[in-house]
């Protein structure tokens, strides 16, 4: 399928260091998975019903940024199909005062929530379709899913097995660390027992953790924070929801030296 292969390509050009087989049995794992494992629920899906005007599809593209958007009739359970912003443009383009744009819909396919998802991306290809609508017993729409949603959904998950598979020290000069390292390991490692305090030992357990506690936040790709105990960390790799690597920039042992990186400087 060029979908999966597509996806052994991306990942192996984004990390040299990882495996062929460990990302084979990752993607074996994924595919085995129920849909309604990964799929996006029904109370977040964007749609638009065949009764707006043309103007207020338009409106919508420009709002969301998506390439295409369910169409529904009466209610999200009647969906009729997915328009696409190349058809919006297309339809604009011919400068039709009366655009019924709800007849240039693309296909909409259907699956049961029990489906795994390999089997559902062989109904996408062989339907050519965007996203496959999630049903229950009762044929009610349960959620959807898309090919976009997909990698994301198996790079999350590909990121975070990695993480757990690999060694919590990555280099000792520099030092890179993992996310997910344990505050007790980094002490352990470095030999210093005094950057954490008893309360956030207690509440957190991970350096990736720890660093999103004391910024409130998850930090961003590159982001350096110091910290006043003299530490500097950068952040090497990271999603929307944690911190997958380290670097320490600089701490107290090493005596003042300068940054190695100023770029999105934080003051914690």
């Amino acid at each position: 399928m060029n979908f999966l292969r597509h996806i052994m390509n991306y990942f192996s050009d984004a990390q040299q260091s990882v495996k062929d087989e460990t990302l084979e049995g990752t993607m074996e794992r994924f595919f085995s998975l129920p849909v309604e494992d990964i799929m996006i629920p029904r109370s977040d899906i964007q749609a638009v019903s065949y009764r707006l005007p043309f103007s207020e599809i338009t409106s919508t593209f420009l709002k969301t940024g998506f390439r295409w958007l369910p169409v529904y009739r009466e209610t999200l359970d009647n969906i009729s199909g997915v328009i696409s912003i190349h058809s919006v443009l297309a339809l604009k383009e011919a400068c039709s005062q009366d655009v019924r744009w709800y007849r240039h819909l693309n296909h909409a396919s259907f699956a049961p929530a029990s489906m795994t998802i390999h089997e559902m991306m062989e109904v996408l290809y062989k339907h050519h379709g965007v996203a496959l609508f999630i049903v229950d017993e009762h044929g009610g729409i349960q959620g959807m899913v898309t090919k976009g949603h997909i990698l994301k959904e198996f790079s999350s998950m590909h990121l975070s097995l990695s993480s757990e598979e690999e060694v919590s020290v990555i280099s000792r000069n520099p030092w890179v660390l993992r996310g997910r390292m344990s505050l007790e390991d980094f002490e352990e490692e470095l030999q210093i027992f005094t950057l954490f305090s008893t309360e956030e030992k207690d509440r957190i357990s991970t350096l990736g953790g720890w660093l999103c506690y004391i910024l409130g936040r998850v930090p961003l790709k590159g982001e350096v924070i110091q910290h006043a105990s003299g530490f500097s960390f950068e952040i090497q790799r990271a999603d929307p929801r944690k911190i997958y690597e380290v670097c320490i920039l600089n701490y107290p042992n090493q005596g003042n030296r300068e940054l190695a990186s100023t770029q999105n400087f934080q003051e914690v």
